[in-house]
């Protein structure tokens, strides 16, 4: 499905892909676009299905639908520099990444909701009384979220009433009742692109509460965690801390372009070499420092301290089979990583997933194991 588009800056530019959130449109980026444009990006939003000018919904849609949407509207045959989703547009832009490679080269999540978190039920009635108060009373509605939402703009308050009644609201509903079905930390995980999740404050209204949010936030591979004296609506709420956290993580358009694409090879090429890894692949290497990518802020260096074969040669004798093998490292007495898949970086070996066991404690610090076969 082709959906309605609304661009800001000249072609040719880095691109920003916009998604918006339930009920919401294009409007909603009513400054965010226009920022991208003044600092040498160009900016394209979408009208989710449903939403805005786009086409209606047919009222069996599941999260996926709404990806392909707007893979088949901006990404066939091409690679965006950042993909920014905020909230609904958050999953939206996960599963994106789930289903299509990672179509971006950065990912920015505002505020997504969590399941563990979020009543849809609750958001669904919600979500009908808005809609019931807007068509009764556009002017009312408008103050209501003034009074509501005391740091938005008179356009921001018009915008979020626009997208209501421009929702196709009987199966945006539905999908909120019946078709969100996810795991947000694992498709956070899932992410191997630098990612900046932006997060409102439990006390103003997010919807990512603790303890799912520090579990979200720490099945970050690679990123980094913002968090605001904001609602749900940060890009609203604190247009001007938002976009200057934008511009500080993103930087120069030209150079995030420059500098991701040369990442961006790497990783393909690394990903493809973890199958011929072998043990002299690592026991050059002993002492060596590993960067590991636990989630938000910097990595955690990790110590090779042993490379060692295991079983001999390789099952049945196959020619062209590595050996197994087994390799450990140490890390700090005092931060312990969890069992889990990180995103491991080396200046000579390159970039690469690796599945780490934690094994126990030696006299200098925690180990941590990795086998292959």
């Amino acid at each position: 499905m082709r959906l309605a588009t609304r661009s800001w800056g000249e072609e040719g530019r880095p691109l920003a892909v916009l998604v918006h959130g339930v009920t919401a449109s294009t409007r909603t980026w009513w400054r965010v676009g226009p920022w991208f444009a003044e600092n040498g990006w160009r900016a394209v939003a979408v009208d989710l299905r449903g939403h805005g000018a786009s086409p209606r919904m047919h009222g069996d849609e599941v999260l996926g639908d709404l990806a392909t949407d707007v893979y088949e509207t901006v990404f066939e045959g091409v690679t965006a520099d950042v993909l920014l989703g905020h909230s609904l547009g958050a999953l939206v832009a996960l599963k994106l990444c789930e289903d299509y490679g990672e179509p971006a080269r950065r990912l920015v999540l505002e505020d997504p909701p969590g399941p563990e978190s979020t009543d849809f039920g609750e958001v669904a009635r919600e979500t009908q009384a808005g809609v019931v108060l807007a068509r009764g009373s556009s002017e009312e509605a408008v103050r209501r979220n003034l009074i509501e939402n005391p740091a938005w703009t008179d356009e921001d308050a018009r915008n979020s009433v626009a997208g209501i009644l421009d929702c196709d609201a009987g199966p945006v509903v539905g999908l909120l009742r019946e078709g969100l079905r996810y795991d947000l930390a694992a498709m956070v995980r899932s992410v191997s692109i630098p990612t900046l999740l932006v997060l409102g404050s439990e006390e103003r209204g997010s919807v990512l509460l603790a303890p799912e949010r520090q579990a979200v936030a720490g099945s970050l591979r690679r990123g980094k965690v913002e968090e605001f004296d904001a609602g749900h609506s940060i890009h609203r709420d604190d247009f001007d801390g938002y976009v200057r956290l934008l511009g500080g993580w993103l930087g120069d358009p030209g150079e995030v372009r420059s500098r991701s694409k040369g990442q961006e090879g790497s990783r393909q090429v690394e990903r493809a070499k973890l199958e011929t890894f072998t043990i002299e692949t690592f026991s050059g290497h002993l002492g060596g420092t590993f960067r590991i990518y636990a989630g938000s802020g910097e990595p955690l260096e990790l110590e090779l301290i042993s490379a060692t074969g295991l079983g001999g040669s390789p099952e049945g004798g196959a020619s062209g089979r590595r050996q197994p093998f087994s390799i450990v490292f140490r890390g700090p007495g005092d931060i312990l990583l969890p069992q889990r898949t990180y995103w491991v970086e080396h200046e000579q070996i390159g970039s690469f997933d690796l599945f780490l066991v934690p094994i126990g404690p030696d006299e200098k610090g925690l180990c941590y194991e990795a086998i292959f076969t």
